[in-house]
């Protein structure tokens, strides 16, 4: 594969990472949710993943070099850069893994995880950049950058160790800010205004059930929009018998009303109500039981 195997390598890893976010989406959720959320996402995934790409190839290239030359090698630079990517790559998942992390006693820690999901992408995108220039500057100390390659040779121009120095000063300036916009960003998500959360899809043994939360306040009376359709059978059930709502601190609340359609049918929609959450809640959960011999239908929200 000669000179193209670091390319290989770079865009091996970026598919890999981008698999991993596809892979945890889909199994926490859906196909769909996954690729709604990528899209939403997209610019910083394309730097995400274009950053580790460009690291890796990077550093496969100097690895054959420096072998070649029997000089040392830069492993635990690219590991680490390496390391925190994956892991915030995950972090940027929790968004839907908070609808799984709740049932292993880790709610706290996905709500952290939401939280903070855009001050977790910088994190992941500015330790790569610090470790591309890291491997650079290990290119110019073995002077590497006098190659046929234009890029490189190009690059050999600057001072790599003040990139370098550069890229960490950056780091230190821009993610404490990121955190703190987030932070004061979770703050106002929780005011008054209220917060939209949204629409969850349950589709089993020919019933389609959509729960969308109208908009939620904190102290205020918790609406559902419910909708369920069929195309066999007869929706003729009483949905305030079959309706609880717990939230993550171990309350359970029972129906208030349901204003809609009565039973019957193969379709139907309306808005159930419940008491409002207690002080402390993150996390919701909607169980619908027994519809369409499903012994359970479970929607699930962060309050973040």
């Amino acid at each position: 594969m000669g000179n193209k195997k670091p390319i290989f390598v770079g865009v091996s890893s970026g598919g890999a990472l981008l698999l991993l976010y596809f892979g945890i989406l889909t199994l926490s959720n859906s196909w769909q949710h996954a690729v709604d959320t990528f899209l939403s996402l997209w610019p910083w995934f394309l730097a995400l993943v274009s950053s580790l790409s460009l690291q890796m190839a990077l550093y496969w290239h100097l690895r054959a070099e420096l072998k070649r030359r029997s000089a040392a090698g830069a492993t635990a630079a690219v590991a680490t850069g390496g390391g925190i990517s994956t892991g915030s790559m995950i972090a940027c998942c929790a968004h839907h893994l908070a609808d799984v992390l709740p049932f292993i006693g880790l709610s706290a820690l996905a709500s952290f995880l939401i939280q903070y999901q855009r001050s977790f992408l910088s994190l992941a995108l500015i330790s790569n950049l610090v470790a591309i220039a890291v491997i650079l500057e290990f290119y110019q100390k073995h002077g590497l950058f006098l190659t046929k390659n234009r890029f490189l040779s190009k690059m050999g121009g600057y001072n790599m160790s003040l990139v370098r120095n550069g890229a960490i000063i950056l780091a230190l300036i821009i993610l404490p800010l990121s955190f703190l916009a987030n932070s004061c960003g979770s703050k106002a998500s929780s005011s008054p205004q209220g917060v939209n959360l949204p629409a969850k899809t349950d589709d089993q043994k020919g019933v389609t059930v959509v729960v969308a939360p109208l908009q939620f306040k904190r102290g205020e009376t918790i609406r559902l929009k419910v909708s369920l359709d069929t195309h066999s059978g007869s929706l003729d059930f009483d949905l305030t018998g079959l309706s609880v709502l717990e939230d993550d601190i171990g309350n359970t609340y029972l129906p208030l009303a349901w204003e809609g359609s009565g039973s019957g049918g193969h379709h139907r929609s309306g808005t159930l109500s419940f008491p409002p959450l207690k002080a402390g809640a993150s996390q919701m959960r909607l169980t619908l039981k027994n519809i369409s011999d499903v012994p359970e239908r479970i929607f699930q929200w962060s309050l973040f």
